[in-house]
């Protein structure tokens, strides 16, 4: 039997599938602690796309040159998760390039029909999108502060789309809310 839509019922849901996924993110934390990162990176974005939380894990790695200069994102353009973000194919026993922090979507059966509805009340779906944004980053940026204890061998730094317009990010290590250009700035 299905339950009827609710918010109390979308929180539960979502609480299953973030307790269902924090093994697995804690462990590609760990990973990415122990990869060494490629000798060119010195900066690492973590960027939660909640639009396609349905098709992939919505955090994904971008590792970044500083010499290559802010990456903003502006509100209406396209997303592109190579943009601005330095690959090298040349040498895989380095930590570059994008890459999703899971690879399974953080959508699943049970939270679909929130995620793209066709006949809930538009109320509902506000509070659920609240709730899904607020949770997932908090679910995130815990995982980070208990498996990352010390800084990462470069400065590393969350966004959440959007925020970049505002011109903030989320300072990984100082764990605060930072100016954009401050992640930029030259150690």
């Amino acid at each position: 039997m299905n339950e009827p839509p609710s918010f109390e019922a979308y929180q539960r849901h979502l609480d299953a599938r973030l307790t269902a996924l924090d093994a697995p993110l804690r462990a590609a934390l760990r990973a990415l602690k122990e990869t060494p990162l490629h000798p060119e990176v010195d900066l690492l974005q973590f960027e939660f796309i909640h639009e396609q939380a349905d098709a992939v894990f919505p955090i994904l790695r971008l590792t970044k040159r500083r010499s290559d200069g802010p990456d903003f994102y502006t509100y209406g353009q396209s997303y592109d998760p190579r943009r601005a973000c330095f690959y090298d194919a040349d040498q895989p026993q380095y930590l570059s390039g994008p890459a999703g922090l899971l690879d399974e979507p953080l959508i699943n059966d049970a939270l679909r029909p929130y995620y793209l509805p066709d006949d809930l009340d538009d109320d509902l779906i506000e509070r659920c999108d609240v709730h899904f944004f607020e949770a997932v980053c908090a679910w995130f940026l815990s995982a980070w502060a208990e498996v990352i204890e010390a800084p990462l061998s470069a400065p590393a730094y969350f966004l959440r789309m959007g925020d970049d317009a505002d011109g903030t990010v989320f300072d990984l290590a100082q764990r605060r809310e930072v100016p954009w250009l401050t992640m930029y700035a030259q150690a």
